[in-house]
């Protein structure tokens, strides 16, 4: 049982080993598509909120939604519900045809 669990870990060790070497040499050879990653990267993680700021719109919203809960204003799913629904077609329902043993 031992050496099962010596033998997994090294394999995963090798692993991850394997892939870091291995992205390493693909940025050896290919230097101009990994300057590109990497200005992406870059550019990707200056695009993104502050994780505080993501808390402070939340927060906002949550708000908003209290007060508008509390002062009773209708929302939007409330304007629908109270449009009139058009009016379908005024045909009277008909029965299905059952066999005679079920009527009754």
């Amino acid at each position: 049982m031992m050496w099962l669990c010596v033998v997994i870990v090294f394999s995963l060790i090798s692993f991850v080993w394997f892939k870091s070497t291995q992205a390493k040499f693909v940025a050896m050879l290919h230097p101009e598509e990994a300057k590109q990653l990497a200005e992406q990267r870059n550019l990707a993680e200056s695009n993104q909120d502050s994780p505080l700021a993501g808390l402070r719109s939340s927060f906002a919203l949550l708000r908003a939604s209290l007060g508008e809960l509390l002062r009773g204003e209708s929302t939007d799913l409330t304007r629908d519900a109270e449009k009139p629904q058009p009016k379908e077609d005024d045909a009277p329902s008909q029965e299905l045809p059952l066999s005679p043993d079920k009527t009754n």
